[in-house]
């Protein structure tokens, strides 16, 4: 054979691998360009050719969401647009109250306020609410005169109340800025200060205001408040307090604030009938007679001696209120009736929820009867 014939021979021979590389390469393509397909088909049809709104639990419209309905950024098919349900809250929950079938259950009070369904009701738990007004630390009255008005040492404020009661804040005199306290008269323990108070009052301050002079007089600094069984003493800096242990037992009213409420008529039957603890206010007043009372309420603007809340220790309607040696009139405020102070306790002389201290502690419930017999 010629050398131009075995050249030929080569060449043809060279040619004839390369056309089976190209052909292998591009059946290899192809092949994997069907099983992206398959891939892409399959994953269209678990997902039902959702877009990414339905996928999200959310609906397609053309143009426009319809009413109920608010629309989203999710993406849908060209031309239509995303679309959620919007959640409508009733009047009665845009202010964290409860609508609930026919009536309110007990520890709740009715509010005039709308509920999405006809025949629910709207119902607030009054044992665990704090009015705008009392969350910053002042009081909602109900003022008995012709015009609203807060009582001598109050101003009122624009903060919200209940029941059409106003909010009053207590004003501070120079002494209270100053963080001192205003007295009758100070203490053995106190320091009079050269600041101004009400009429007939003087500025005080502990003599002991540092931990070191606590501890040199042989006290304790305890954080908050001083424990059960000691008594301050002065201040040891940043809410610290400088104790001592007591030596003498305190004098303290106690008990239950309770509401009765329902059929009561007897045989009394406790599924229709019911007495529960009541979180309330209880305020202490010097001797109050039934002459000034309405009813079972007094609704004077006069500041209680004593203003204590009726839960202590985690124990809801529970009071515990320290006084010294005396003769009382106790009431606590009921959320049935404009938070007016009640009684429906009277002695012989006409005197209301009286209550004498002497030498021991004295226990007293106190029983806001709204019960039918």
């Amino acid at each position: 054979m010629s050398k131009k014939r075995v050249k030929e021979k080569s060449v043809e021979n060279n040619f004839k691998k390369s056309s089976k590389w190209w052909v292998w390469l591009v059946l290899g393509i192809l092949v994997l360009i069907i099983v992206f397909l398959v891939i892409f088909i399959l994953l269209s049809k678990s997902s039902g050719l959702k877009t990414a709104c339905e996928i999200a639990g959310m609906n397609c419209y053309m143009d426009s969401c319809p009413s109920g309905y608010e629309q989203t950024n999710s993406a849908c098919k060209s031309g239509n647009v995303c679309c959620k349900k919007t959640i409508e809250e009733s009047p009665c929950e845009k202010y964290n109250n409860t609508c609930y079938n026919s009536s309110c259950p007990s520890g709740t009070i009715m509010l005039d306020l709308g509920c999405e369904k006809t025949g629910k009701v709207c119902c607030k738990n009054f044992s665990t609410y704090q009015t705008p007004c009392q969350k910053q630390g002042n009081i909602c009255l109900r003022s008995s005169l012709p015009e609203p008005a807060c009582p001598s040492g109050y101003a009122e404020v624009d903060l919200g109340c209940i029941f059409g009661e106003i909010c009053c804040k207590k004003t501070l005199t120079p002494c209270e800025t100053a963080r001192y306290t205003c007295k009758d008269a100070c203490t053995t323990i106190e320091e009079p200060k050269n600041f101004a108070c009400n009429a007939g009052q003087k500025c005080c301050d502990y003599i002991i205001r540092e931990r070191g002079d606590c501890e040199k007089a042989g006290y304790r600094c305890q954080y908050s408040s001083c424990n059960s069984g000691y008594t301050k003493m002065g201040i040891c800096g940043d809410d610290y307090f400088c104790c001592t242990k007591d030596t003498t037992p305190k004098l303290v009213i106690h008990g239950f604030v309770k509401l009765k409420q329902g059929n009561c008529m007897p045989p009394t039957n406790p599924t229709t009938c019911k007495e529960d603890v009541l979180d309330a206010y209880v305020g202490i007043f010097p001797i109050v007679h039934q002459s000034e009372l309405d009813g079972p309420y007094y609704r004077s603007t006069i500041e209680p001696m004593i203003f204590e809340r009726s839960i202590k220790n985690g124990v809801t309607g529970y009071y515990e209120i320290e006084v010294p040696k005396g003769t009382y009139s106790i009431f606590a405020q009921d959320p049935l009736n404009f938070n007016d102070y009640y009684c429906n306790n009277f002695d012989s002389n006409g005197n209301a929820c009286v209550v004498t201290v002497d030498n021991t502690s004295v226990s007293f419930d106190i029983i806001i009867d709204h019960a039918t017999y």
